[in-house]
């Protein structure tokens, strides 16, 4: 059965085959997915936006950014015909011809054997990665509650950055960019904060006088699921966390982690998500430990060498 692929430039077809290739996923309507960012169809540089077609009928869909596979998705009754395959084959020889030297898909959910074994099968090569859920109803460690004491005691302050406060929307940004350049290596970091601030991210710092000594960038009722930041009732997502240099072994970023889970607690959040653990003795994974998150999340990353 032939299938057709090209580039998409027009919003209302992009928009129209989402909602019929994403009818059995509605938590990835546009509306529920804070990040990436990908309902406007893009064929600028090595930007890629295709839809493809049986018969003359569109039946599936790819966004590409960069290097990053965001979306490959393929009406239900069409699955299984090869619809993908030749998205992401078209995909992959446009990389090379721009002369990229990977395509990569990020944060895959382990659990989705449909999802992982389609990468496999295109000979994308899997690595493991890591994030830690805390159940906000078992007790922060006391040693750390008693650590997070002392750095308040002594003038460290947390505070909730607002977005339409020019400064502190910049201050953001820095910190972004100076912690997480490139993040995640298809956007710009003031245009990935704008867009998760706007769509109800929080953005919160601690500060002792004039000096930040750690960020954070979270999420209230938002998990992550397959690559994406999307809304769900009760979670916390930990987005983006950084200790300032001259910080670092303190306590700092415990601390913060302290007056988030906090302020999670505050808005009736159940669960945190801590995103971008590494494995067992990764620092990322001691600071996720030390509030309270003791269960391992394993998701797949998937790369594929083009040049």
């Amino acid at each position: 059965m032939a299938i057709t692929i090209e580039k998409c430039y027009e919003q209302a077809t992009w928009d129209r085959i989402g909602r019929q290739t994403n009818t059995d996923h509605p938590e990835y309507s546009p509306q529920n997915v804070f990040w990436p960012v990908h309902a406007t169809p893009e064929n600028t540089g090595v930007n890629l936006s295709l839809i493809a077609s049986l018969k003359g009928q569109p039946v599936g869909r790819l966004q590409r950014r960069g290097k990053c596979l965001l979306e490959v998705s393929v009406a239900p009754g069409q699955r299984r015909r090869g619809v993908g395959t030749a998205l992401v084959e078209f995909a992959v020889e446009d990389a090379k011809e721009h002369g990229l030297e990977h395509v990569h898909v990020i944060t895959i959910d382990e659990a989705d054997q449909a999802l992982t074994g389609f990468f496999d099968h295109l000979g994308f090569v899997r690595y493991a990665t890591f994030s830690m859920l805390a159940d906000l109803a078992e007790p922060i460690p006391a040693a750390t509650l008693a650590q997070c004491r002392r750095l308040l005691s002594q003038g460290f302050k947390s505070r909730v950055l607002d977005k339409d406060v020019a400064a502190d929307l910049a201050l953001v940004i820095q910190l972004q960019a100076r912690y997480f350049p490139g993040y995640p290596g298809f956007m710009s970091e003031a245009e990935m904060v704008r867009l998760v601030l706007e769509r109800g991210q929080i953005a919160m710092v601690l500060e002792q006088g004039s000096q930040v000594a750690g960020f954070i960038i979270g999420g209230i009722d938002t998990t992550l699921k397959n690559g994406r930041f999307v809304r769900c009732e009760g979670y916390g997502l930990l987005g983006s966390i950084a200790t300032s240099e001259e910080f670092r072994k303190m306590g700092v970023a415990s601390t913060i982690m302290c007056e988030f889970v906090k302020l999670l607690k505050e808005r009736g959040i159940n669960h945190m998500l801590y995103g971008g653990c590494g494995p067992e003795g990764n620092a990322s994974r001691r600071v996720a430990q030390s509030v309270g998150a003791r269960h391992e999340v394993r998701h797949l990353n998937f790369v594929k060498e083009v040049n």
